[in-house]
């Protein structure tokens, strides 16, 4: 089962990658990381950091097959992919099978310590720091962004929506750019949100573990559009249909601010399932949905991080 769990979240196939391995120590517990840094870089010249997340299940190599190393190659990122304990972060869902894991493992002091080891050791542009996860990873940038968005210039949550439980207090100290792609037919993270349900057998009559709850996409984005300050109505693009075959669609929604310095973007992947689009179908359609294949899932998210520094306002913490 361990496998499988794994395998959920090998959502694109690549090659080997040229990753160094890092360990910190964060409290009690020495906790590790890779990091990817572009043959050629310029040392002398502040360069983005973009923190990848892996899906539950999975672990810091797994994040690799996102397909961000072609985009640091060509503009000069500096990556690093975190590594969670037994593949689970500490996301704020609360669900009963994880209650023990959470009750001891602090993952967003982890994360924030990731954050000062590569800046500590490399020229970090401190106003282009992001983050990108998928599904339990998403949830848990989710939680990064409402605890420290004065940290973040953007982030950026894939096939995931925020943890029902940090709805009651969500107060992010600073506005933040946030993008959402996630598919309207996902069956183990709702798009209307609701129980998280990991079902490799949908077959049997089998009660999947509980998992925690979820808030609906629509919901999540009208948080983030109240914290941030955004009233106008989105501008929705309709995107090409290049893989007819694939059953699915795709639809951009964004809402930009009046001065134009924050965005909430949602890739609504109509018919998707719990799938990066432009990846491969790496289980059967009934078990996790479609793959849409009309646009690459790292490109399109690297355009929307580009756009966003963190705001002056925030520059000196």
């Amino acid at each position: 089962m361990r496998t499988l769990v794994t395998l959920t979240f090998l959502l694109v196939a690549c090659n080997a990658l040229a990753q160094d391995q890092r360990k910190i120590q964060v409290g009690e517990l020495e906790r590790d990381y890779l990091e990817y840094v572009p043959k050629g870089l310029d040392a002398e010249q502040p360069a983005p950091l973009v923190l990848l997340f892996h899906g539950g299940g999975g672990n810091a190599s797994k994040a690799g097959h996102f397909g961000f190393e072609p985009l640091a190659d060509q503009h000069g990122l500096l990556l690093a992919y975190p590594n969670a304990v037994d593949g689970h972060w500490n996301d704020g869902r609360g669900g009963e099978s994880f209650k023990k894991h959470d009750a001891k493992i602090d993952d967003v002091a982890y994360a924030l310590a990731v954050v000062r080891d590569m800046r500590r050791r490399h020229r970090v542009d401190p106003t282009r720091i992001y983050a990108v996860g998928a599904s339990n990873g998403g949830m848990f940038v989710q939680r990064l962004g409402a605890e420290h968005a004065e940290i973040f210039a953007a982030v950026a949550s894939w096939i995931s929506s925020l943890p029902s439980p940090l709805a009651e207090d969500f107060a992010p100290p600073a506005p933040l750019s946030v993008l959402f792609m996630n598919g309207t037919e996902d069956p183990i993270v709702p798009y209307e949100g609701g129980k998280v349900v990991l079902n490799f057998f949908p077959g049997l009559r089998r009660k999947p573990k509980e998992r925690g709850e979820v808030l609906g996409t629509d919901r999540t984005i009208a948080l983030w559009l109240s914290r941030d300050g955004i009233e106008e109505e989105p501008v929705v693009k309709s995107l090409p249909d290049l893989d007819p075959k694939d059953g699915c669609k795709a639809e951009l929604r964004r809402w930009r601010s009046k001065e134009g310095q924050l965005e909430v973007e949602l890739y609504r992947i109509i018919g998707g399932g719990h799938t990066l689009p432009g990846g491969k179908q790496y289980l059967p359609v009934k078990v996790i949905g479609r793959t849409c294949g009309d646009f690459n899932a790292a490109r399109a998210t690297w355009r929307f991080l580009a756009r966003h520094r963190r705001i002056k306002e925030m520059d000196g913490k």
